[in-house]
């Protein structure tokens, strides 16, 4: 039952708890159903119309900011998994780059009469280690990347034993 309360925020949650529809359309308040309103509710609510009117313009703006804050917090999250991605997807495109210079060489050793020796042992093994799938989170780009390498290391550790 609706008291005489003393603030408009007050009135307003006593008429919604007593089943009463309130809100306001610019200097328009709407308190639904208006046949339910007793007299004396009726005068409080039309000497209070312009502090119902703020309140409800508050309520408004607060549940508009908390609607707002719920879009930037998934924003913000949404923006973090895109960098994620983006950085998973930096490091894929490192290696397989890496990946294609390897058969770029074992290309050009495969139309030479003798095996391509480019790369020296240390900066293979450097880059085997680069590559090497426990420092890329076992991917399979960095898998046989690493598998390229080991066997080009190899391909030309058995080209210089026969030279």
């Amino acid at each position: 039952m609706i008291s005489r309360s003393d603030s408009p925020a007050d009135l307003i949650k006593e008429l919604r708890a007593d089943g009463f529809r309130v809100y306001a359309e610019g200097d328009k308040l709407h308190v639904i159903p208006t046949k339910k309103l007793l007299p004396w509710v009726r005068d409080t609510i039309a000497f209070n119309k312009w502090a119902l009117i703020a309140c409800l313009e508050r309520e408004e703006h607060a549940r508009q900011v908390k609607a707002m804050e719920e879009i930037v917090r998934e924003a913000s999250q949404e923006m973090d998994r895109l960098r994620r991605e983006l950085g998973y997807a930096e490091q894929e495109k490192t290696l397989m780059q890496i990946q294609i210079d390897c058969l770029e060489i074992a290309q050009r050793a495969l139309r030479t009469s003798k095996p391509a020796l480019v790369l020296d042992e240390k900066t293979l093994t450097e880059a085997i280690g680069i590559t090497h799938p426990d420092k890329n989170g076992n991917s399979e780009v960095s898998n046989r990347v690493t598998a390229a390498l080991i066997k080009l290391r190899h391909q030309q550790r058995e080209a210089s034993r026969h030279a």
